[in-house]
C-alpha cells in the first residue's frame, strides 16, 4: 500500500493522510550513490496532497513502509510526476557537523559521534575498521559520501543503505533488487514544475579567508517555519574581508573590508 503524509504530518508510526493508486511508482537503488522514488498519479483528490515537502510511505526490497520526501514536482492537467528522496537524506538539511573529529574508530563509533546530539537519525555498521577523520561545517551526507578525503566513505568505506532514519553503513548490503511498477499514458497539456533541491532556509555565513560567526552562530530566513525541515548550508562570502585580508583595490571593487572581527560579523548577518 502506498500512501501520502502531508508535509506537517510527522507521525509515521499511523496511517497516511491518503492511500495512494499510482499510474507509475519506480524506486531506485544505485550503490553508494542516489536512491529515488518516482511516481505518477492521476489528478484527483489524493493528488492535492503530493507537493514538495509531502512524504510517500512505500515498500521496497529493504524494507515496509519505506518513507520518501517529495523534492520536485512536474503537473500537467492530467497528471502528477513526483521525485523523492530516502527521508534519511534529510540530513543533509537539518544534520550539521559544526567540529566533529572521529579519533582511532571504528565504522559504528565514527557514525554514533557524527550523528552525535540529533535525536532524530541513527546509524549501524558492521566495519571494524580502524581510521580517523575531521569533519568541520559540513552537513552529514557531505561528511559521510563527499568527495572531501576525510568522508566516511573514504576514511571507512563500506556499502550504504537507508531504512527511514537509520543509515546503515556494512562492509557488503548485498544484491540490489529493483522494483516497478507501471502503466503508461501520452498525456498533453500544461507542465507545472517544481524543485526545492536549491532551497536554503539557514546559514553559516562564512567570510573571506574561512571566518565565521562566532559560537556556531546562524543567520535564519524569516520564512523558515514555513517548510517541513531546515535546509541548511554554508554560503561563501569572499566580498567580506578583514582589514588585515585585504588588498589596495578592495574598496574600489565593492569588497566591504571590516576594521574588526566585530564588525565583520555584523557584515556577516547582513
Amino acid at each position: 500500500m502506498i500512501q501520502v503524509y502531508k508535509a506537517d504530518n510527522t507521525d509515521f508510526s499511523m496511517n497516511g493522510d491518503a492511500v495512494l493508486n499510482p499510474i507509475e511508482c519506480t524506486a531506485h537503488f544505485v550503490l553508494n550513490g542516489i536512491w529515488e522514488l518516482e511516481m505518477t498519479h492521476v489528478i484527483d483528490e489524493n493528488a492535492d496532497l503530493l507537493n514538495v515537502g509531502s512524504v510517500i510511505s512505500v515498500d521496497t526490497p529493504y524494507g515496509e513502509k519505506q518513507l520518501y520526501r517529495i523534492y520536485a514536482i512536474d503537473k500537467s492537467d492530467y497528471s502528477i510526476s513526483v521525485n523523492a528522496l530516502p527521508i534519511f537524506l534529510d540530513s543533509k538539511n537539518d544534520c550539521f557537523i559544526y567540529d566533529t573529529r572521529p579519533t582511532d574508530k571504528n565504522g559504528q563509533q565514527a557514525l554514533e559521534l557524527m550523528l552525535a546530539g540529533n535525536g532524530k537519525y541513527s546509524a549501524k555498521s558492521n566495519i571494524t575498521k580502524i581510521n580517523t577523520a575531521y569533519y568541520i561545517q559540513k552537513n552529514f551526507i557531505e561528511a559521510l559520501n563527499g568527495d572531501d578525503e576525510n568522508s566516511f566513505m573514504n576514511r571507512w568505506g563500506g556499502e550504504i543503505s537507508y531504512n527511514n532514519y537509520t543509515i546503515t553503513v556494512n562492509e557488503r548490503i548485498g544484491s540490489d533488487n529493483g522494483m516497478r511498477v507501471e502503466f503508461g499514458f501520452n498525456l498533453l497539456g500544461i507542465n507545472e514544475n517544481i524543485d526545492m533541491s536549491n532551497v536554503v532556509t539557514r546559514i553559516v555565513p562564512q567570510a573571506y579567508n574561512g571566518h565565521r560567526l562566532a559560537n556556531n552562530e546562524t543567520v535564519d530566513s524569516s520564512i523558515i517555519n514555513n517548510y517541513p525541515i531546515v535546509y541548511q548550508k554554508v554560503i561563501k562570502y569572499e566580498d567580506i574581508k578583514l582589514k588585515e585580508d585585504a588588498s589596495e583595490d578592495d574598496i574600489e571593487n565593492g569588497v566591504t573590508v571590516c576594521d574588526s572581527i566585530n564588525t565583520l560579523y555584523d557584515a556577516l548577518r547582513n
